[in-house]
Order: structure tokens, then sequence, then C-alpha cells
């Protein structure tokens, strides 16, 4: 498998079109069915990497120790469904993507403070 069609199974597992990448990264529409060869300019599969959150490695090769995480994990599968059945879920999912993990935190403790105010 190249590092285009890797890219696709990832975001279609995830439940993210294509076109939505494309966009948030500033890439043209259209620009991943394009690439011929299956393979994507360093500085781009970088970009990529980085907004599905694995390693460049794992696109290229499939393997890494920050590969994604299989899909039998119950825990995922649960969280993916549960992303996938409510929009507001959805919508905070997807203002996420791409954001740097220290941002991720905050916002998470954000939330944990908003919810037990709320209690």
């Amino acid at each position: 498998m190249n590092s285009v069609e890797r890219v696709k199974m990832i975001l279609k597992g995830r439940g993210i079109a294509v076109s939505k990448l494309e966009k948030d990264l500033g890439f043209s529409n259209g620009y991943i069915a394009q690439l011929k060869r299956g393979s994507f300019p360093a500085d781009r599969l970088e970009k990529i990497a980085n907004y599905l959150n694995v390693s460049t490695e794992y696109l290229l090769h499939g393997e890494s120790e920050n590969a994604a995480l299989p899909e039998e994990d119950g825990d995922v599968m649960e969280i993916r469904d549960a992303i996938r059945d409510n929009p507001a879920l959805r919508a905070l999912f997807e203002a996420s993507v791409g954001l740097p993990a220290s941002r991720l935190y905050e916002a998470a403790a954000l939330l944990a403070k908003y919810k037990e105010e709320q209690n």
C-alpha cells in the first residue's frame, strides 16, 4: 500500500472526507486524487501526518510506534461510533483535528471544569 492509499484508508476509517483534509491543509481541491505516483512531497507528508496524528514513517511504510490504533480496539471503536452518531461530538472532533496535543489538553480541562460546574 502506498502513502496516498494509506492516507485515504485512515480518512475513511475516521469518517473524514479527503476534500476536508485538502481544505484544512490548504491543498487544492482534488490534489490527492491527482497524485499518480502514490506518494507525497516531504513537506506535505509531514502536514498530513500531523493532521492525522500519525508518524510520517507510518504513512510511508505502515510501521511505527505512533501508528494508528488497531481497529479491533474496543475503546477506539466505541469512541468512533460516539463521534459519528452525535453531531455535537463530531463538531468538537472536527474542530480539534490538527491541533497540537497541548491545546487539546487545555480544551479537555476546560470541558471538565464546565462539566463539574454543571453538576
